[in-house]
């Protein structure tokens, strides 16, 4: 009814317009159309000879309006026709303009009408009327050619804009996304506010089952009462129709995300295992490493253990999109998950350990009736304790490079120190870190970024983390914005701060505080790796004998790059804050070269000195002792490529003048005179 309605006033405009247009510059004779030519060059004659009256203007404004007029009701036309589920062609588009045009370009090019007749013998009176008729004729013309070349801007646009929306047809009536497809994401999300809904009401499966008609299966350790939205199924499981609406499940904000594994599929349907009541999960060591693997990468990528950390003892499987803290060992994986907390231990290897609560573990060894897990005889996969056929999840080389692709290389990982050894700043006693030497970023313990609204509330975080003398507001709001700041702006920051950091792991106490005064207290569970690597090398000076060598190892796995790289931070300059990290991570890397090479740890050497490097690139000091190392094992080639990369920062650096450190090009002639002697 609207297409009608609108079809049928664009008609009438139309009808209209073409009156108006003919009434003021008269309509096509027949007759006149092989004077055409004759007309055009008449009237380029005038113009070119500066003789241009009243009704060669009107002329050629009647012209301009016809072609607008013709222009619009093609379109319109045409718009019309496409509707009908109609094509035009091309040829069959153009065919109507120049039907549509041949009348009124006969009548514009026929001999001139003139809007304006001046007689010499007329009196002044008739002639001023004649005149000011002209004017309001001429103003009436130029209104009604405006109206019709707007409107023909306007459909020509709309049409343009239509045509690119159906791409080969009409767009779709909008429909409720529910209507449209049952999609995975779709599932993942009722699989998510289902379980909540059953945690919520006291009920917490074990596994669950999606059918491939999408239902959802939980199956529980005891016989289950039914919910408004869950069905009896059997005595000890629920389902959850596959026509169940999203928004019958209720608000379950407050209960976290459930810990879900998709571990393969059944006869029966996907399986999945709930790791808040079954704990441990283990994979048989006889079985290929491909399901191995995209067992830890499910953990590492599924939706549902986003939360987690990870800590693994595991090398030859590459984690993707998960930091991983690395153990020496699965007895020690276990230790440091506790300490750490909210993490999932995954673990290569026997640990006849009892678990308590809240552990979680992944493991590669042998399954038995009493644990849930993978179990592979004779050619097949079974799952434990139930003993049905499964096919598990795999990742073979193909997958794991098309993940490579998708998501990137694998974040590197975290060395740790043996725990038997382990020194005090391995306890792990902070929940976040803002981290500034590389990109400035505030982490969770478990690794995952905290992910502000607000770019100011995250560099708030990390000014207050760097500064605990002066946690003042007025201080940080000095600090942190050049001009004067409103309140209600940085109390929008410091409630931004928290939200974020409690989204992650929450706290009786907030983590930054909020007072009525000028105070504003960060919580003592956030520190930085700015004051951790100064720990670390302030331990392993003092007390080198008590493993001092992994204490500094420890605090420059933090190093990722130059200090407040990538962000545009004022006051780190300012106050020398950048300045002083980046002379740490110098200091603490000789510190450890110098180590490393009294015990004759050559890979320890590239190591302390490459993380030096990219706190302050082209470094004298770390450049030579590269330069002397691969000397000492005689590698002249790799001396040469330590000083042509040398070289090729120093050209690169406008402020350097491309001139190198007298004692590092006294080092390098000497090395090469070696090398030649050699």
């Amino acid at each position: 009814m609207k297409r009608l309605v609108r079809a049928m006033g664009v008609l009438a405009i139309l009808g209209v317009a073409a009156l108006v247009v003919a009434n003021r510059f008269g309509t096509p004779d027949p007759s006149d159309w092989s004077s055409v030519p004759g007309s055009i060059r008449h009237s380029l004659r005038e113009v070119a000879g500066g003789r241009i009256d009243a009704a060669l203007i009107w002329q050629w404004c009647g012209w301009i309006l016809w072609i607008c007029w013709a222009w619009v009701f093609v379109t319109f036309a045409s718009g019309l026709v496409r509707r009908g589920g109609l094509r035009w062609t091309p040829g069959a588009r153009l065919a109507a303009f120049v039907l549509s045009a041949a009348v009124p370009v006969a009548t514009v090019l026929a001999p001139a009408r003139p809007a304006v007749v001046m007689q010499v013998d007329s009196s002044a009176a008739v002639t001023d009327a004649s005149s000011h008729q002209g004017a309001r004729d001429a103003l009436s013309t130029f209104g009604v050619g405006s109206a019709l070349i707007g409107a023909g801007v306007y459909w020509r646009v709309r049409s343009r804009r239509e045509q690119l929306l159906r791409s080969g047809g009409d767009v779709d009536d909008p429909v409720m996304l529910e209507t449209i497809d049952d999609s995975d994401a779709h599932l993942v999300a009722r699989i998510d506010l289902g379980v909540r809904h059953l945690v919520l009401q006291g009920r917490s499966p074990s596994y669950l089952v999606v059918t491939p008609h999408r239902d959802v299966v939980a199956e529980f350790e005891s016989s289950p009462k039914p919910t408004q939205v869950w069905a009896v199924h059997g005595s000890r499981s629920l389902v959850l129709p596959a026509d169940t609406p999203l928004r019958d499940m209720g608000e379950s904000d407050s209960i976290q995300p459930p810990l879900l594994l998709h571990v393969g599929t059944t006869a029966a349907g996907q399986v999945w295992v709930n790791l808040d009541v079954k704990n441990e999960f283990v994979v048989d060591e006889r079985g290929e490493g491909g399901v191995w693997s995209a067992v830890v990468n499910g953990v590492a990528l599924s939706p549902f253990t986003s939360r987690l950390g990870l800590v693994s003892n595991v090398d030859n499987v590459a984690v993707f999109g998960r930091r991983v803290f690395r153990t020496s060992s699965a007895a020690q994986t276990l230790d440091v998950a506790r300490r750490i907390g909210e993490s999932v231990a995954v673990a290569d290897g026997p640990d006849d350990r009892e678990l308590n609560d809240g552990d979680l573990v992944i493991r590669r060894g042998a399954p038995n009736d009493r644990v849930p897990g993978l179990s592979f005889d004779d050619g097949r996969w079974r799952l434990m304790p139930f003993g049905v056929d499964i096919r598990p999840v795999g990742s073979g080389g193909d997958e794991i490079e098309k993940i490579r692709r998708l998501l990137g290389d694998p974040l590197p990982v975290i060395e740790t120190v043996p725990l038997d050894d382990e020194p005090v700043v391995l306890s792990s006693d902070w929940s976040f870190m803002a981290s500034i030497l590389g990109s400035p970023e505030v982490v969770h313990v478990s690794g995952r970024r905290v992910d502000f609204e607000r770019a100011k509330a995250e560099e708030l975080v990390i000014w207050l983390s760097l500064h605990p003398e002066q946690r003042k507001r007025s201080l940080a709001r000095t600090a942190l914005w050049n001009a004067p700041v409103k309140d209600a702006t940085f109390s929008n920051m410091t409630a931004d701060a928290r939200r974020a950091l409690s989204a992650i792991e929450a706290t009786d106490d907030p983590w930054l505080g909020i007072t009525m005064t000028d105070d504003l207290p960060l919580h003592p569970r956030v520190t930085n790796d700015l004051a951790i690597l100064r720990d670390c090398f302030e331990k392993a000076r003092r007390y080198p004998e008590e493993n001092g060598l992994d204490v500094l190892r420890y605090g420059l796995e933090f190093v990722r790059g130059t200090p407040f790289a990538t962000s545009s931070y004022l006051w780190p300059d300012n106050v020398g804050v950048a300045t002083e990290a980046a002379v740490l991570v110098v200091r603490a890397a000789l510190l450890m070269a110098e180590m490393c090479q009294q015990i004759g740890d050559v890979a320890g050497v590239y190591w302390a000195t490459a993380k030096g490097l990219l706190a302050i690139p082209g470094h004298d000091e770390l450049v030579a002792i590269r330069m002397r190392t691969h000397a000492d094992l005689g590698d002249m080639s790799a001396v040469r490529a330590e000083w042509d990369a040398y070289c090729r920062l120093l050209a690169a650096d406008d402020w350097s003048g491309a001139e190198p450190s007298p004692k590092l090009l006294e080092l390098w002639r000497r090395l090469n005179g070696l090398g030649a002697s050699r």
